[in-house]
């Protein structure tokens, strides 16, 4: 049984006031704190993305034109939903959520069917990286299904999906090779989305196409980046979270047994796996105008990072936190963030985990864990295995 503050205890997370460390940002560790961040309106989502197009000095729209791989890229740039501040991030939200959450319901029995089909042919397998094997195409599969991607995405897309950092335009020193990769996914996606006009479909893009919010449709930077954005949330949230919790779930070989129960049962399990995986380790918050939280003072400019994951571990808001209690309640974690930025992925998340423990434990109840490696000793790849090899 793992101690009450094994995270702190290991890893060198601390309970306390937010402080600055050598990167020079505050960090941001306790519940009540993270919390209140989440929600707090003085404190700017807007970062990386948007300060190209908020300040487009002529240097940098020459530094752009330098390489190909840029141009696309930084077309993108002030439109992405997760790095928006209202009432631009209102608008943007307002048109995806609700077509967003009316095509996971509607499809629900086809995710269904697709998770029963994959364990069908994991069942007997023998020995195989799980992630490899079922967590990723799972993900990916459902995740173009969803959208209306094509379901062969290629490989080189699926490893920009894990490298969005660059995508983002929230690191400064991306290789030529990243810059290339996150342009090539950028052009991929223009494309779909650019046949889907033309031949429109029964299908999430050829919905937000025709999308409009006060009589003006999304234009073309927007809607890009609003389907790379659903398919970064629908493939990554799930990958992640698959691979910690089925790692978690196979440590007790009687876990499985409680997604066999009721409704509810299965619900509160999920919520802890999500509780105490944290797959959305962390985010970042700008400060916009000196302000306290937490008895700490902020300066406006100063950034924020809020440890999602160490927050969802803190003592003081969870009994016995590094324990998995699949009876927990009530769990009011973080793992999808709060307020009006929470993930767009958390239902799907909710509902892949789900139908993914309760096909297992119906069709494999005696996989067994055999060796799991850790991407590595970061904080934020704790649960997020690197492989994770099972015998089925």
């Amino acid at each position: 049984m793992k101690s009450a503050n094994a995270i702190s205890d290991s890893l060198g997370v601390e309970y306390a006031p937010p402080a600055r460390r050598a990167d020079g940002k505050w960090h941001v560790t306790r519940y009540a704190d993270v919390a209140r961040a989440l929600r707090e309106p003085r404190l700017s989502a807007e970062r990386g993305a948007t300060w190209h197009t908020r300040a487009p000095h002529p240097l940098l729209q020459t530094l752009r034109r330098w390489t190909r791989a840029e141009g696309a890229v930084a077309e993108l740039r002030g439109h992405w939903l997760a790095l928006n501040d209202p009432p631009e991030h209102t608008r943007l939200r307002s048109i995806v959520q609700p077509i967003w959450t009316k095509h996971i319901r509607r499809e629900h029995e086809r995710i269904g069917a697709l998770i029963q089909e994959q364990v069908v042919h994991l069942a007997g397998a023998g020995t195989v990286e799980l992630n490899e094997r079922f967590a990723s195409p799972v993900s990916l599969q459902l995740a173009a299904m969803l959208l209306g991607l094509p379901l062969d995405i290629p490989p080189e897309i699926v490893r920009a999906l894990l490298d969005i950092k660059v995508l983002f335009g929230t690191i400064r020193d991306a290789s030529a090779r990243q810059l290339a990769q996150a342009n090539h996914m950028v052009e991929y996606v223009a494309r779909v989305i650019a046949h889907k006009r033309i031949e429109p479909a029964d299908d999430l893009i050829s919905a937000l196409i025709t999308a409009q919010h006060n009589g003006a449709a999304l234009d073309d930077a927007e809607l890009t980046a609003l389907v790379l954005l659903l398919l970064i949330t629908a493939y990554r949230t799930p990958f992640y979270f698959l691979g910690g919790a089925l790692e978690l779930v196979l440590q007790d070989a009687h876990s499985f047994e409680i997604f066999r129960g009721t409704k509810s049962e299965r619900a509160l399990a999920t919520e802890e796996l999500l509780r105490v995986t944290t797959s959305a380790d962390s985010t970042e918050r700008i400060v916009k105008t000196e302000m306290e939280l937490g008895g700490a003072q902020f300066a406006r400019g100063e950034t924020l990072y809020l440890n999602l994951l160490a927050a969802n571990h803190d003592a003081a808001q969870f009994s016995a936190p590094d324990e998995l209690n699949f009876t927990r309640a009530p769990n009011p974690h973080l793992a999808f963030g709060a307020g009006a930025h929470v993930c767009l992925g958390a239902g799907l998340a909710r509902l892949e985990a789900e139908l993914v423990f309760g096909a297992i434990a119906e069709m494999i109840p005696q996989m067994q864990l055999l060796a799991a490696r850790a991407q590595s000793n970061h904080l934020s790849h704790r649960y997020k295995p690197a492989e994770l090899w099972v015998r089925v």
